[in-house]
């Protein structure tokens, strides 16, 4: 009976309602904050590190890259290889930038392949010039494609989509629009943006983050209701950053297109430790399976995307 009367006091309900109140400030502010660092946090442009291709030892050849886009530029390094070679474009993750990736670079240069590799608008050069988001960065790449196969003339069979990190979600995007690219790379890349966040802070689970995020990137989705190139998903086993589960549920989505997965043992986000050498392997096999024989590139009809 006394802790009835406690209830139905008016101090303890005034209590209860000032609780209340302060859960529902801090539920709201939490809210808040996710949606406005969200630009930051998924994309963290960096500014211009100033090494190039020719810094390397010993060093590669290359072009500088620049394309117009709108009132920015995206900027790039064009690495060029034996005429006849297939090309790599090389998506980058969030927390980097042209310089940072050149062991990428030259990689995949030194086993025969072109590479053009870019940085989105509001990295690098343009850093705070622009602020990326989803649209930004799926308009840079789709425009760098048209590029490739409108201005320098390589066909869609020519092209490998490459793409590290939240790269990986960009390439996905862009394999949908262009499905005849002859394959497609996804490195230590994850399901979706949201599938991260409730990762990183399983508190998020609370939030409806489906209207809170503006850029979904939602990899799982689109794998799974869209045809793809021939895709291989590689991950490390001991990424910190991204869990490696998340290359195993693109690679089951993606069942119905020629996928493969290529779990590295001891790899991590930005190095592949001990399986350097099967990865170099399996990188070539697979390049060098789902590219044709190639001609001098000639002028030809852009891809059209599909719908």
């Amino acid at each position: 009976m006394n802790s009835n009367w406690r209830l139905s006091s008016p101090r303890y309900r005034r209590r209860l309602v000032a609780l209340l109140i302060v859960l529902a400030m801090v539920y709201f502010g939490v809210g808040l904050r996710l949606w406005w660092i969200q630009d930051h946090e998924i994309f963290k442009p960096m500014p211009t590190v100033a090494r190039t291709p020719a810094d390397l030892q010993p060093p590669l050849p290359f072009e500088p890259f620049q394309l117009e886009i709108a009132d920015s530029t995206v900027h790039g390094y064009w690495v060029p290889a034996n005429d006849t070679a297939p090309v790599v474009l090389f998506l980058h993750g969030q927390d980097t930038t042209l310089g940072r990736n050149l062991s990428h670079v030259e990689t995949l240069q030194r086993l025969g392949f072109h590479v053009l590799l870019i940085d989105y608008r509001g990295f690098g050069a343009t850093f705070g010039q622009f602020t990326p988001s989803q649209a930004s960065v799926f308009e840079d790449v789709d425009t760098v494609w048209r590029h490739l196969t409108e201005q320098r003339g390589f066909s869609a069979q020519q092209i490998v989509i490459y793409g590290h990190s939240l790269g990986g979600a960009i390439a996905v995007e862009l394999a949908t629009r262009y499905p005849s690219a002859a394959g497609l790379i996804v490195e230590n890349s994850f399901t979706s943006v949201k599938d991260m966040v409730h990762w990183k802070m399983p508190f998020t689970r609370l939030y409806p983050l489906g209207w809170i995020l503006r850029h979904p990137l939602d990899s799982l989705q689109k794998v799974s209701r869209h045809p793809l190139p021939p895709t291989l998903f590689i991950h490390g086993t001991v990424d910190a950053k991204v869990p490696y589960f998340m290359s195993q549920s693109l690679h089951e989505a993606a069942s119905g297109s020629a996928t493969e997965l290529l779990l590295i043992e001891g790899g991590g986000h930005a190095d592949r430790g001990p399986g350097q050498s099967n990865y170099l392997q399996i990188i070539a096999r697979f390049i060098d399976k789902v590219t044709t024989p190639a001609v001098d590139p000639l002028p030809s009809r852009a891809d059209e995307p599909s719908e």
